[in-house]
C-alpha cells in the first residue's frame, strides 16, 4: 500500500487492516495504528499517503477517509518557493519552530515542552537533503547559530553578503 518518508523515517500503509507501519531499521517495522475501522469488511487499506503542514496524511479505504497525525515537532512550507534566490531561516525558540522564507514567517509549530525529546545522535548534519532528492541548485551564506534568532534579525540578516 502507500508509503512515504516523515519525519526522518520511513511509513507504510498495509492490506487487510489498514494499519500504518514506521521502519526503525534493522527489518524492524512498528505499527504506529490503523486509519481504518470499517465494519464487516474483509480488506480496509492504507493507500496513499503525503506529507502537509508537518503532518503524515493516509487515505483510507472503504471508508474513503484521510486520517493524518505528527510525530515529533516540524513545520513545512507547503508551497512551491520562487524562482532565483531565497532566503530560508528555520527557528527554534524553546518549547517552538518558526520558518521565514525571504524574511517573512511562514509556518510555525504548536508549544511544546522541548524535554520530551531525546534529539542526541552521531549522524553528520546534512544540508540539502530532501524528502525525495538532493538539493540541485547553489547555496550561499550557510549559517548557523547557537541561539534563536528574533523575527527582527532574520530580517536584518536578509540584506548581508
Amino acid at each position: 500500500m502507500g508509503s512515504n518518508h516523515y519525519n526522518g523515517k520511513l511509513y507504510a500503509g498495509s492490506l487487510p487492516m489498514a494499519e500504518i507501519f514506521r521502519y526503525d531499521g534493522d527489518a524492524n517495522w512498528n505499527s504506529v495504528g490503523r486509519v481504518d475501522f470499517t465494519k464487516d469488511v474483509i480488506y480496509r487499506r492504507a493507500f496513499c499517503m503525503a506529507v502537509f503542514q508537518g503532518r503524515l496524511s493516509s487515505g483510507t479505504f472503504p471508508s474513503g477517509r484521510v486520517r493524518s497525525f505528527r510525530a515529533g515537532e516540524c513545520v513545512s512550507y507547503d508551497s512551491e518557493l520562487k524562482s532565483g534566490w531565497r532566503h530560508i531561516t528555520a527557528v527554534k525558540s524553546g518549547g517552538r519552530l518558526e520558518l521565514f522564507v525571504d524574511g517573512k514567517q511562514v509556518a510555525a509549530s504548536g508549544e511544546f515542552e522541548p524535554d520530551q525529546y531525546d534529539l542526541t545522535n552521531t549522524a553528520p548534519l546534512q544540508i540539502g537533503f530532501g524528502q525525495y532528492d538532493y538539493f540541485k541548485g547553489k547555496m550561499r551564506e550557510v549559517r548557523i547559530y547557537k541561539r534563536a534568532l528574533t523575527e527582527q534579525e532574520v530580517i536584518e540578516n536578509m540584506g548581508t553578503n
